[in-house]
């Protein structure tokens, strides 16, 4: 059995901040997490061990797990060991459909018919944690979480993030690979929590000297302790396996290395092998069962490696090795045939039949149809207790094992095994499997399946055209309305071209039965509506609401990110973010990371769009990373053209500009239209702040350009449109500006909107300005701060203050000017719109009366607007003056306020003028 703790040697300041940690547990507000992280060996488990006995000394209940490798592929074990000292009234007391989701999670019930939503067992989950921490504060341990099973992972996340107020915390010991990564399904949790991170690293030498004396009864001399302790590089674990070594076959001659065999696991197998044979068999059972207990080894022939520290039993029962590396190393000696022996007797005593399909995988030496179609029924019990990733496991195997007689088979199973791996957001391992499909059917309904998949994957991975044209193939091959529908529906969602989006989607909506398949139905219905929507033929709100109700009703949750866009193309922005905020927890749950990264950066844009800067830009860098990791090209660049138009929104035009471009460059090797239109409106919009009416027009008149081809008649959509009037109203080009403005007028009363009424009315009042009409500008910009009253966009606001402020500044109605300008200057800032704020700035000192002149610069303003006017980047100008990039840009926001410009083309002629009129004065 474990014997208590003992005082732990060489970890005195990890102790003191696992003290402190533990201090705020009984008094937090949200959950809170501890992750102990460390290589294997050096002392994660001795650290988690004394942090839990801590726990439970201050009054806390700890509900414990020490998950091993085989636990990763089986679902809900975590889960099951952290409720197992949970007593059956306290789930008797759950409402009926949480507690039926937790009793099947945990196998005390038959899962029935349909896959278990994992949202259920995540509430029941929750519910159960609110019920105990009722009595006290409560801290669930994982040991070696790093193995943690993906649905226990989905699980207690959805937990976490619901427990709000509640003492609740988490105390996780993570092994890190050595690329430095913390491995397997913890991120998870980790992603739910704002946690407290503490690195383990070696131990001293001197307490290696104390740990040799209190495990070994003495120590070394210490020039051999410290040899020891370089070879070991710190690590308790392999320290203590050399010096038991060395103790066996003595201290090695001077001059001689220490016995220390070149690879880690032999030195693990070392004192296995001196271990009786009965007890090495029990011991590699054990190293092949994801759990044991007393019941299923033979405790006597157990008992040599309890004595020698390799095993312990749990209280509770549980059967475990001492150290995971134990069991590691065990597994991985054993020759193939003893591993497919031992996994057969395995199999033959397994009750559970995920357990019992991966032990007969892992025993069968070749192709076997009768093991394929266990481990395909296993893969669809996975799913239906919401273990996804579990399931592609399962799913691969029977996979690797159908024989290659049985086509159909093979066929089916290989695109089953696709779905799930993209579902479980691996869409290049995806990809491949349909590619190696592809290469051998004929034409055929199997072949446009596999075309449909594959079209999908690539159109995600950037090669949208080549994607659509597998899917047209698709549906040439295709044999049934229900597969031809399906098709339709794919091309229409990924479709650039919005006049052909409604073909296609009518088109499946026209094969489809409601009833037959709702989801399906209520998504093409949905694509449908926006499409309808871009391409000018109104707005149909029934049929959104219908496509909601629908997928609610037939998934539980909406998968499609249309209503979402529904509610920001109306600016009803509150009920946008929270529609993709929900599509986004979804995703997560049911482990479809593919989709999350762009649902993400489409709640960037609308953080951005309502002056959330920093959130906006946290969520489109977690897109970019989300993206990049499932290597989805063209959400990728999704990613990376939101985060440069929040950046021109946030006025970092330099870094707006190099982001924008990087897509430009990107997509010489594989164009799409689509993304130059975005990447071409964040430069528009960053031209437009810094002056530079030219750029704006040649950006944004491309953009437009892409928008007559591809149908999108719809401005909410994008939002640049205004941008360009302006800029062409500024270039005095008033013809032109006149058609631009004409057309949002039209759509404003087509579809009346705030947004659309607001720009409208604003570009409107520029162009009776340009013509020197400053009563009815004044009255179309009143018209627009009407329509802001109704609009959740500050930015917009603030920009309709500034043009109302520079007309009263040029009817010489200075204090009037200065109002509405100082209340741009907030506005705008306020919403991080600093480009835009630093415009407002410039004008509110016209209107003050000043001019700023290059005498009022001090002298480090002076030097970097001297650098800035010679052309160098903030970043080169900070680089040569050991400045931070924002030192830099803050004095060039003061050097602007104070020159009177607005751009760095005016900065370099003030400094140039500031020189002549020196030169002069000299």
């Amino acid at each position: 059995m474990e014997r208590p703790g003992r005082p732990v040697l060489g970890r005195e300041a990890e102790l003191t901040s696992i003290d402190v940690w533990l201090a705020q547990v009984p008094g937090a507000v949200a959950a809170r997490l501890l992750v102990i992280a460390g290589e294997p060996g050096i002392g994660k488990t001795t650290l988690w061990a004394e942090a839990t006995r801590r726990a439970s000394a201050i009054g806390c209940r700890v509900l414990s797990s020490r998950p091993v490798p085989s636990d990763a592929g089986l679902p809900h074990v975590v889960l099951a060991d952290l409720l197992r000292p949970v007593a059956d009234d306290a789930l008797r007391s759950l409402p009926v459909p949480q507690r039926r989701a937790l009793d099947v999670a945990l196998l005390r019930a038959d899962p029935g018919e349909g896959d278990l939503d994992p949202r259920a067992v995540g509430s029941g989950l929750t519910a159960l944690l609110d019920q105990m921490v009722a009595d006290g504060p409560l801290v669930l341990a994982v040991d070696d979480a790093q193995w943690l099973d993906p649905a226990s992972a989905g699980s207690v996340a959805f937990a976490l993030r619901r427990l709000e107020h509640r003492p609740v915390a988490v105390i996780a010991a993570v092994r890190i690979s050595e690329t430095g990564r913390r491995g397997g399904e913890f991120a998870a949790i980790e992603s739910s929590l704002n946690g407290t991170r503490m690195d383990v690293g070696p131990l001293s030498v001197a307490a290696i000297h104390q740990l040799f004396r209190r495990a070994l009864g003495g120590s070394f001399p210490r020039p051999l302790l410290v040899g020891i302790h370089r070879a070991a590089a710190g690590n308790p674990f392999y320290a203590l396996e050399i010096a038991r070594e060395i103790q066996r076959v003595g201290i090695p001659p001077p001059g001689q290395p220490l016995p220390v065999p070149a690879d880690h696991r032999d030195l693990v197998l070392l004192r296995l092998r001196r271990l009786p044979r009965a007890t090495r068999d029990v011991l590699a059972e054990l190293a092949a069962m994801p759990s044991a207990a007393v019941g299923q080894v033979d405790l006597e022939a157990l008992a040599a490696a309890e004595r020698a520290g390799i095993a312990v039993v749990r209280p509770g029962g549980r059967v475990e090795f001492a150290h995971p590396l134990f069991g590691s190393a065990l597994y991985a000696s054993l020759p193939e045939a003893e591993r497919s022996k031992l996994h057969r007797r395995l199999a033959d005593q397994a009750a559970d039949p995920v357990e019992r399909a991966r032990h007969l995988a892992l025993a069968a030496s070749g192709p076997d149809e009768i093991t394929s179609a266990e481990l395909e029924r296993a893969a669809a019990t996975a799913a239906a207790r919401g273990a996804a990733d579990a399931a592609v496991e399962l799913q691969e195997l029977a996979c690797r094992l159908t024989p290659g007689t049985d086509q159909q088979a093979r066929v089916q199973r290989g695109i089953d095994l696709s779905e799930r791996r993209y579902f479980a957001g691996d869409p290049n391992g995806a990809r491949r499997e349909l590619e190696r499909l592809l290469a051998s059917l004929p034409p055929g309904g199997e072949r446009a399946q596999v075309l449909l998949g594959l079209g999908s994957m690539r159109w995600v991975q950037g090669e949208a055209d080549a994607g659509l044209e597998l899917m047209e193939q698709a549906l040439a091959d295709a044999e049934t309305p229900a597969l031809r529908s399906s098709i339709h529906t794919r091309i229409a969602s990924g479709s650039d071209d919005a006049d052909v989006a409604v073909e296609h989607g009518e088109a499946a909506l026209a094969l489809m039965d409601e009833n037959a398949d709702p989801q399906l139905y209520s998504y093409a219905l949905l694509v449908v509506a926006l499409f309808k929507l871009h391409s000018g033929r109104g707005a149909d709100h029934a049929a959104v609401e219908e496509g909601i109700r629908l997928q609610r009703e037939a998934a539980g949750w909406v998968m499609s990110p249309v209503p979402g866009f529904w509610a920001r193309n109306f600016d009803d922005f509150g009920t946008a973010r929270q529609r993709l905020e929900d599509l986004i927890e979804a995703l997560r749950e049911q482990g479809d990371q593919a989709q999350v990264a762009p649902a993400l950066t489409h709640l960037a844009r609308i953080e951005a769009m309502t002056g959330h800067m920093n959130s906006a830009q946290a969520l489109a860098g977690e897109a970019l990373d989300l993206a990049g990791q499932t290597e989805q090209e063209t959400y990728l660049d999704v990613a990376l053209c939101a985060l440069a138009h929040i950046r021109a929104h946030a006025g970092e035009l330099d870094e707006a500009r190099a982001g924008a471009s990087d897509v430009l460059d990107r997509l010489d090797d594989r164009p799409d239209a689509v993304l130059e239109g975005m990447a071409r409106e964040a430069l528009g919009l960053a031209a437009l702040q810094a002056g530079d009416l030219a750029e704006v027009d040649r950006q944004l008149t491309r953009a437009d350009e892409i928008n007559d081809l591809v149908h999108n008649r719809e401005p909410a959509n994008q939002r640049f449109q205004a941008d360009h009037a302006e800029a062409v109203i500024g270039l005095g080009d008033l013809d032109r500006a006149e058609r631009l403005v004409a057309r949002l007028e039209a759509r404003a009363a087509a579809l009346p909107r705030p947004w659309i009424v607001a720009v409208s009315c604003r570009c409107r009042g520029m162009i009776h300005a340009a013509r020197g009409s400053v009563d009815a500008a004044a009255a179309e910009y009143e018209r627009a701060l009407a329509a802001h009253q109704d609009l959740d966009m500050p930015a917009e606001l603030g920009r309709t203050l500034l043009a109302l402020g520079r007309l009263h500044r040029r009817r010489n109605e200075r204090r009037r000017a200065q109002e509405l300008l100082e209340r741009a200057v907030s506005v705008l800032d306020a919403a991080g719109a600093l480009g835009w704020a630093g415009v407002a700035r410039d004008e509110l000192t016209r209107a003050r009366g000043w001019r700023g002149h290059a005498a009022r610069l001090t002298p480090t303003e002076r030097t970097i607007c001297e650098l800035a006017g010679s052309g160098m980047r903030s970043r080169e100008i900070a680089a040569q003056l050991f400045l931070s990039d924002k030192t830099v840009e803050a004095n060039l926001s003061r050097s602007y306020r104070k020159l009177g410009v607005r751009s760095r083309t005016g900065l370099a002629a003030a400094m140039a003028r500031a020189g002549e009129g020196s030169k002069a004065e000299a």
